[in-house]
């Protein structure tokens, strides 16, 4: 079924039945194993596409119906009661939670009736000012900190697919379907590559991409990454999140959801991002009880990757590494057949899809992947 919402057209999957559009819906238990196969998606398929496939879902906020990639779900729970109330029989009080956010590997998502609606800080803060939520329940609290939970979790979700995706890439074969030797498919980029990139966008590509520095034969890039404090993407006297950078020479700066393409590359900077995470990650607590920064544990997952690859591949194509200070990371995936014949020879789409998904969720809930479509915060 295809469904046109704003000029944009979405496909709806044979499999999604009419209760998708419901605001009620809940997905069947067990299902983590689906979403991670579903997030995943086609090799063939690149993250942007995936993200438009998904189910649809409609906001309760808005009432329109958007992939489900698009946006956030909430459920409600009960809290858990008081250790200062003792047996009162009071029963305990419901409150809305984030769900799906985190990888199904690490945390099962509650259980209860739910909602949808735009991922996006804004649309949560206007639908626990308009109250819409008491659609769902007129007893369950909507808690002051849930933007600052969704934030964190949103975080932590970039911070597993990076781990994710660096054990995926050291289960391959060292050498490709050809009988080359494989590349790292991270690969370190120094300062200088930055600023090249940010500048020419900032001035207006002329001619070719700043990206083809970092274009390479037999891989292609998938998305740049920076941790680093001194790396900024900036819009006036804004900090930004990311930046949409084409690929090919003499392709347009002003680019729709309409264009982006396999050749259109996420340029994300992360550092601010993960900085300002409140809630601290239990699942990411060293041996020694510290708590390490998110931005850490990104970049110790990519660095573990790049030097495997330095130590069993000296011939590996590993970056930059003369300053490892720079935290800046290009992502790749092997082009040729990424069939299901050569998946395990392969880093395709579909092993860096994931990651992908999860740092264009960031750049839509600060608002900014939303640049392209402005979506009315207003019900219908």
């Amino acid at each position: 079924m295809i469904k046109k919402i704003n000029g944009v057209t979405f496909v709806k999957s044979a499999s999604t039945s009419a209760r998708s559009l419901s605001i009620l819906v809940d997905l069947p238990s067990g299902q983590a194993s689906n979403e991670e196969r579903r997030w995943s998606n086609k090799a063939t398929q690149d993250a942007h596409s995936a993200m438009l496939s998904s189910p649809l879902r409609r906001c309760i906020l808005t009432n329109q119906v958007l992939p489900s990639d698009l946006m956030v779900q909430l459920k409600i729970v009960k809290s858990r009661p008081s250790t200062d109330t003792g047996k009162t029989g009071r029963v305990p009080s419901l409150l809305f939670t984030p769900s799906k956010i985190l990888h199904p590997r690490f945390s099962v998502p509650p259980h209860g009736k739910g909602a949808w609606i735009l991922c996006w800080n804004d649309a949560v803060q206007s639908l626990a000012k308009k109250g819409a939520y008491k659609r769902l329940s007129v007893t369950a609290q909507f808690p002051s900190n849930l933007p600052l939970k969704i934030h964190s979790q949103m975080a932590r979700r970039v911070v597993q697919e990076i781990a994710m995706f660096s054990e995926r890439a050291k289960s391959k074969s060292a050498t490709l379907a050809s009988g080359a030797m494989r590349d790292c498919p991270a690969v370190e980029v120094g300062q200088g590559d930055w600023e090249k990139i940010t500048d020419s966008v900032s001035e207006g590509i002329n001619g070719d991409s700043p990206l083809k520095v970092l274009d390479k034969d037999g891989k292609r890039l998938r998305a740049v990454i920076s941790f680093s404090p001194s790396a900024t993407l900036r819009e006036g006297n804004h900090d930004r999140l990311a930046i949409l950078v084409p690929l090919d020479s003499a392709a347009s700066t002003d680019a729709t959801a309409s264009s982006i393409g396999s050749r259109i590359i996420p340029v994300f900077n992360l550092n601010d991002f993960l900085s300002s995470v409140v809630t601290p990650p239990s699942d990411l607590t060293s041996a020694t009880g510290a708590v390490p920064s998110l931005s850490d544990e990104a970049c110790g997952a990519l660095n573990s990757l790049i030097n495997l690859f330095a130590r069993r591949y000296p011939s590996s194509q590993v970056g930059d590494t003369s300053n490892p200070s720079d935290k800046i990371y290009a992502i790749y995936a092997d082009e040729g057949d990424q069939s299901g014949r050569t998946a395990s020879v392969t880093v395709s789409e579909a092993d860096v899809n994931p990651l992908l998904i999860a740092l264009w969720r960031c750049w839509l809930w600060t608002g900014e992947g939303w640049g392209y479509r402005k979506v009315p915060l207003e019900s219908k």
